[in-house]
């Protein structure tokens, strides 16, 4: 029941406006707002807010320009949505983005374009787009997961405009203003006759903290290089395997997430690492006797 009734009482409510640059790959963001918007429902029918708290996690994904983000409210609803950069702004350019957004709950989806330009630690971001939403309105005193609830369904033109200020290295201070213009709307209700809502403009209002941080990657280990030439004895695991020439040495190789497997100078899957391959190998000499962390496997 209270996996449920979220479910039921779901909405939908804009997103955090954010800005068109992306997050790198590592780094991280935590953003906490409070929101509010208008309504314009008939008397007796009732939906999720008009006041929400939000929360929104974002993180850089690789190749340096989309970055994706979940978005939660209380009450009642979640969003997931993807960003990627198209512009980078220069000395005369805004940055330039467009932004696809789903409801996690709800079948709600729209896109957008963001549009940012920085003076100092002020950044204005402007944004337009077009979105279908669906919403949960009820009767008054019976509650969303009632017989007399309905979806309420609408396509709306969206645009806004955010304002946000760095407020030390890793600590924004934000605020946005959402509009949502319906162009068609549509009532789906459980039983009887539709409600009869014609919700005009509304209006969401945001303001929050937003912290950011990075995840470093631990480097890889840095040390002179060994070379050896010889062939797999043993049988290779994911930490480790035997390497030699019979009668003249043998020696203990270890991988780990930093090694590179390759063929004519290609990376290869591990799996083609096999016992008696011919290798050479430029690895790292530890201190155990003839015990190497391999940097680089070239099957031969």
């Amino acid at each position: 029941m209270l996996l449920v009734l979220p479910v039921l009482c779901s909405g939908c409510l804009p997103l955090l406006l954010g800005n068109a640059r992306v997050l790198h790959p590592g780094e991280l963001a935590l953003s906490v707002a409070g929101m509010g918007r208008t309504e314009s429902l008939p008397a007796g029918v009732d939906q999720a807010g008009p006041a929400a708290a939000v929360a929104e996690v974002r993180g850089g994904l690789p190749g340096d320009i989309v970055d994706t983000g979940l978005t939660v409210y209380a009450p009642w609803t979640f969003g997931w949505d993807l960003k990627c950069q198209i512009l980078h702004g220069g000395t005369w350019t805004p940055d330039v983005a467009v932004r696809a957004d789903l409801g996690i709950l709800q079948p709600s989806f729209g896109g957008a374009l963001l549009v940012s330009r920085s003076a100092g630690p002020v950044t204005l971001t402007l944004m337009g787009g077009r979105d279908r939403r669906t919403e949960r309105l009820w009767r008054s005193g019976k509650g969303a997961n009632s017989l007399e609830s309905e979806n309420y369904v609408k396509d709306v033109v969206a645009w806004g405009v955010g304002l946000e200020c760095a407020v030390g290295a890793s600590d924004d201070l934000f605020a946005g203003v959402v509009c949502w213009d319906p162009t068609t709307r549509s009532e789906s209700p459980k039983t009887g006759q539709p409600f009869g809502a014609d919700e005009g403009r509304t209006w969401a209002v945001t303001a929050g903290l937003r912290i950011r941080w990075k995840v470093v990657r631990p480097a890889a280990p840095r040390a002179a290089l060994t070379a050896l030439r010889g062939y797999v004895l043993t049988e290779p695991t994911p930490d480790g395997f035997e390497v030699g020439q019979p009668g003249i040495y043998r020696a203990v190789v270890l991988l780990d997430e930093y090694t590179k497997i390759t063929s004519d100078g290609k990376p290869v899957p591990r799996g083609d690492l096999k016992q008696g391959r011919a290798v050479v190998i430029q690895g790292i000499a530890l201190p155990k006797p003839s015990t190497f962390l391999a940097r680089t496997i070239e099957l031969q």
